[in-house]
């Protein structure tokens, strides 16, 4: 087993869903060092060691990695992903690379985008685990997502085309996340899918945010191009309901369990955590 007293361990994407949970696991964990990748890092408010990093400013990238023994890597939601994570990780050294990527990369084409980030994860160092979460439970609370109408509309308006979706908690996959960095020889060229208990179609999600909240909450099946600009957003979102109309999303697997030991948390109690801010009866502060 690692020693974690004597790692250094570099957080991409820090201020993020993962990322920010990662961090104080791997605190807790005793990891000797744990930095805290942003891009503002002025901003910051975070534990660790912040430093800059930006997808956008390769000039970061080396003083963020100077050191590090593991990379935690949050893809970046643009079209030039593979080309960005295959320089960066070239950088890398012989850190151990865990790559964020998503659940059922494996039916797509080679020459997809979401399969060329994972290549350019394997075909650039020998040490990688690829983690292949679900959907996130916290799209529902995020307002750049369902949050505002849940909240305002009580309306899920998630494009799913009856499909169902094995809801992750994103603590859950932080949990597998620190794992397969604090333990690297055991989860050398792993590819772990990460889900939650059960797969649930979005009419499930509805009665599920009705019970725990104690209002009505609708689900509908909006356009998922409806007021997305922009050819690659098109194409990721159009892809999205594709694949959760094909069951891509709705595979259940043990992984939380057996890598940590725990059981994965189910969404009824995600809800039922965070009722306050669905009701709309705190504030919402999303980063």
């Amino acid at each position: 087993m690692t020693q974690l007293n004597s790692e250094t361990i570099l957080i991409t994407g820090a201020r993020g869903k993962t990322g920010r949970l990662l961090l104080d696991r791997l605190l807790d964990q005793g990891v000797r060092e744990v930095r805290a990748g942003t891009s503002r890092p002025a901003d910051a408010d975070l534990p660790g060691t912040t430093v800059a990093f930006d997808w956008s400013d390769a000039s970061t990238w080396q003083p963020a990695l100077e050191g590090t023994t593991a990379v935690y890597i949050v893809r970046p939601d643009r079209e030039d992903a593979p080309e960005l994570i295959a320089e960066f990780v070239a950088l890398a050294g012989q850190a151990h690379v865990v790559l964020l990527s998503e659940q059922g990369t494996e039916l797509l084409a080679d020459d997809d985008w979401a399969p060329r980030v994972e290549h350019a994860v394997r075909s650039t160092t020998e040490n990688w685990t690829i983690l292949r979460p679900s959907w996130f439970d916290q799209v529902l609370t995020d307002e750049r997502f369902y949050l505002d109408p849940i909240r305002s509309e009580a309306t899920l308006p998630l494009s799913s085309r009856g499909g169902a979706i094995a809801f992750i908690d994103a603590a859950d996959i932080a949990a597998v996340a620190a794992t397969a960095l604090g333990q690297a020889a055991a989860n050398h060229q792993r590819v772990l899918t990460i889900t939650g208990p059960e797969a649930l179609t979005i009419a499930q999600v509805a009665r599920i945010l009705t019970d725990e909240l104690g209002r009505p909450v609708t689900a509908a099946d909006p356009d998922p191009l409806e007021g997305v600009t922009g050819a690659f957003e098109r194409y990721i979102y159009a892809q999205l309901t594709e694949r959760v109309a094909n069951g891509d999303y709705a595979v259940v697997t043990d992984t939380v369990r057996e890598t940590t030991g725990v059981a994965p948390r189910p969404l009824a109690s995600f809800v039922r955590e965070n009722r306050a801010d669905l009701n709309g009866e705190i504030p919402s502060a999303r980063t």
